[in-house]
């Protein structure tokens, strides 16, 4: 569904349910009516209108094609040529860029032979938007060269609005990992 319709429900809903059982408990059901009816508009103006900066924050991180980023979960995979020994260690040497954060979870897996360590960071709140997680998997390709696959999300599902901020997670990351030799991989 699309973003604005999405949030203009998001608001309008709720709000207008709200105008609506105030509207029942003082007035009488013709202007209950014109309650909700005020509450569903009112209610979705102010999301839809939060919705058009969150785009316009997007614009303007990636002006081209921007429709393709406005959702809130970006992805991007590198290849390196190090070890994921090192791989690793330079997943954690980016952390750097976002100030104040906390590692919840690093793990190593066998998935079908392969040896993968997983990185899973949670990067404290700011005045933009809440907390959001990135999570580093780092795969083995051979002695000499590993594959990083990088996420940035909010840390609950339903989230669909964070202006931009996990979109400019994954740009900070891409431009630390190709100043470092990575190569992006689409």
């Amino acid at each position: 569904m699309n973003l604005y319709i999405k949030t203009f429900l998001i608001g309008g809903i709720p709000t207008g349910i709200l105008a609506g059982i105030i509207g029942v408990i003082f007035t009488d059901f013709y202007t209950t009516l014109q309650f909700f009816a005020f509450g569903f508009l009112a209610g979705g103006g102010i999301f839809l209108s939060v919705s058009i900066v969150h785009t316009l924050c997007v614009i303007k991180i990636h002006p081209e094609h921007f429709t393709q980023y406005l959702g809130v979960h970006h992805t991007q995979s590198f290849s390196i040529q190090l070890p994921s020994a090192d791989a690793y260690t330079l997943c954690i040497d980016s952390l750097h860029l976002f100030g104040t954060y906390r590692i919840e979870k690093n793990r190593n897996q066998n998935d079908d032979g392969e040896k993968k360590n997983e990185i899973r960071v949670s990067i404290a709140p700011t005045h933009i938007s809440g907390r959001e997680v990135l999570i580093f998997s780092i795969i083995d390709i051979n002695d000499h060269s590993s594959k990083i696959h990088v996420s940035s999300n909010p840390p609950l599902k339903p989230v669909i609005i964070d202006f931009g901020r996990n979109l400019r997670n994954i740009q900070k990351i891409s431009k630390f990992f190709v100043e470092r030799g990575a190569i992006i991989i689409e």
